[in-house]
């Protein structure tokens, strides 16, 4: 506002001259240039009667419009987004313009791409990357059988999700990778070249994806999520120390036995178990990992008892949900853990309102 002298109309058609959310090929490129915006804004300015308002400030220096409006409208985008606050805003191409949409990204720098096929995007394949002439840092993929080749040759990937089936996934050499999200590949080259790889989602893995000559990326993972498909019964890929501090299990189809790996994954403190119905020697699990701040069953195990709990010493959050629930009906000792979420169940001495909601 204070670039032209407070004037709320003057911003407004600034706002119409970006025409945020337009669709048509001139405004979609967003961006435009410094001199259009500081012609505008003189332009603009020029206009006003000076009569009606003698106190009105001067038209700024390029230098100053560059600093205070430049940086901050530019980005502005329908399709520069974010889910919601806590992650980070990425950008979607669009099939239709993606002379503009590239135009954009290389102009603003902007890292973080997303590439669909679904409405209104129409992306069929990942070949727009490599027109890119910045660098790109975070990369979502949403086509299904997408042919997923040439993945290595873009070596400045922090984040990558692939969302849909697809086919030669290569990630040799990615060695800045940090997060990796991938669902259901029919085949999967190079994870054993991520050596910084810290933090891993798989949505219906195959077994083949926990072969032991993987055994010294899975060391280093900190956090690591299963969603669906088959896992090692006995985890064997976790069967040296390791650095996981967080471990998610869902749907999990076949058993887990816990006992080899309960030694070996002190760091633990958080752990997710949801819609996993044959788990062995979980107590194992739990007697060890005395570093655990998270604890949620849902849809999976019964726990005998509050005992196994009242064990973990540095316990803050306790979800116990669905068909998952405590045999016995005293729950005197969740009073102690700062968020507790159950079942009213008919035979427990509490409800869960009775219980801390301290977040």
């Amino acid at each position: 506002m204070a670039i032209v002298g407070g004037d709320k109309t003057r911003i407004s058609t600034l706002g119409t001259f970006f025409n945020f959310g337009s669709s048509s090929t001139e405004r979609n490129r967003t961006a435009g240039t410094k001199i259009q915006l500081y012609f505008f804004i003189q332009r603009a300015t020029a206009k006003r009667d000076a009569t009606q308002n003698p106190t009105i400030a001067k038209p700024c220096s390029l230098a100053a419009i560059t600093n205070k409006i430049i940086i901050k409208v530019i980005p502005s985008h329908e399709r520069y987004t974010q889910v919601h606050q806590q992650v980070p805003f990425y950008f979607s191409l669009c099939s239709k313009f993606i002379e503009d949409d590239i135009f954009f990204i290389e102009t603003n720098k902007i890292e973080n791409i997303c590439l669909s096929q679904y409405e209104p995007y129409h992306i069929e394949s990942i070949k727009a990357l490599f027109r890119i002439k910045t660098k790109i840092k975070a990369l979502k993929i949403y086509i299904k059988n997408a042919d997923l080749s040439r993945l290595k040759e873009i070596s400045t990937i922090e984040i990558l999700s692939i969302g849909e089936k697809s086919f030669n996934v290569d990630i040799t050499g990615l060695a800045n990778l940090k997060e990796l999200y991938i669902s259901n590949p029919s085949k999967l080259f190079g994870l054993d070249s991520l050596v910084n790889l810290q933090d891993l989602t798989l949505v219906k893995p195959s077994l083949e994806i926990f072969d032991s000559q993987y055994r010294h990326i899975y060391r280093r993972l900190i956090s690591l999520t299963i969603l669906g498909g088959k896992v090692p019964e006995k985890l064997e890929i976790f069967e040296n120390e390791n650095n996981l501090e967080s471990l998610e299990l869902f749907g999990i189809r076949n058993e887990m036995d816990f006992d080899l790996i309960a030694k070996k994954v002190r760091k633990l403190t958080c752990l997710k178990i949801e819609k996993c119905k044959c788990l062995k020697n979980l107590d194992k699990l739990l007697e060890t990992a005395q570093n655990l701040k998270y604890l949620s069953f849902i849809d999976s195990v019964t726990l005998p008892n509050t005992k196994i709990i009242s064990k973990l010493p540095n316990l803050k959050t306790l979800v116990v949900l669905g068909s998952s629930y405590f045999e016995d009906e005293n729950l005197d000792e969740l009073r102690k853990i700062n968020w507790v979420s159950i079942d009213d169940k008919r035979h427990y001495n509490l409800k869960n309102c009775d219980l801390k909601k301290i977040i």
